[in-house]
């Protein structure tokens, strides 16, 4: 059986880089159904906490698929991309 560890070049890593900005209260309830419907447990988290939901403001993104460095992709052609089905 081969293992490969995550940090192996050969396995492909993305790094997004941009602004973390706060959501606006038109989109909170929709990162709320994000947010908990992956992490039920936050949920419970305590109020006196203070967090609050933020997103990023996506201005590069950098591909690693192998060897060799990393592929600058654009954010429209990111954006495109249509998930596979498992």
């Amino acid at each position: 059986k081969n293992i490969v560890d995550p940090e192996d070049p050969r396995c492909v890593q993305l790094t997004l880089t941009g602004q973390m900005i706060a959501v606006s209260p038109e989109e909170v309830e929709f990162a709320k159904q994000a947010m908990f419907s992956r992490h039920p447990g936050m949920r419970k988290w305590p109020r006196q906490y203070e967090w609050f939901f933020m997103k990023m403001r996506i201005e590069h993104v950098w591909l690693q698929k192998w060897y060799g460095g990393v592929s600058n992709i654009s954010r429209e052609e990111y954006f495109k991309a249509v998930p596979r089905k498992a």
